[in-house]
């Protein structure tokens, strides 16, 4: 049963994509974008390690966060995915060639309506917290904020854009 819950998964997330780019599932970026996506999984991976650092450092001198250690490690995950997703848009490498920004911007949306929704339910039913630490449903939160704030950046990059034409 799992393994086709997985498989589900896969089919939707191959779906998606295909609606987001007009001619395949894959997006398609020509040589400027790569490199500045290069430089942007850089940085990202270097976010992520200075962050683990910091929380190392954190750790061993007795401060507490507020984040059980497997939702701790998933924002950080997520905060490397941030610096990625931000160093693109903000240097036109994030959108592909072949993407539909709107259709792009409509997933985008949905993706975070659902982590917003998930976000609620745990709130109501009392799991955001675990032993008095933000739980990993705290993820669904954070998450829908990463999309939002995603949308927003491209809107505002393509009105940029948009005004320098």
């Amino acid at each position: 049963m799992l393994i086709a819950a997985y498989l589900l998964i896969v089919v939707i997330i191959f779906c998606v994509m295909r609606f987001m780019n007009k001619d395949k599932a894959t997006a398609k970026y020509d040589e400027m974008q790569e490199l500045i996506r290069g430089k942007a999984y850089k940085y990202a991976f270097w976010t992520v390690c200075l962050v683990e650092v910091g929380v190392l450092v954190l750790g061993t001198t007795g401060v507490e966060l507020p984040f059980e250690n497997e939702t701790l490690q998933f924002i950080i995950i997520l905060i490397g995915i941030v610096v990625h997703t931000t160093y693109s848009i903000w240097h036109n490498a994030y959108i592909g060639l072949n993407t539909n920004v709107k259709r792009y911007t409509i997933v985008c949306a949905l993706i975070a309506a659902l982590n917003f929704l998930n976000a609620f339910i745990a709130i109501r039913s009392g799991e955001l917290f675990e032993n008095g630490k933000f739980g990993f449903a705290f993820i669904n939160l954070f998450i829908g904020v990463i999309f939002v704030a995603v949308a927003a950046e491209i809107f505002v990059r393509n009105r940029i854009d948009a005004g320098e034409e």
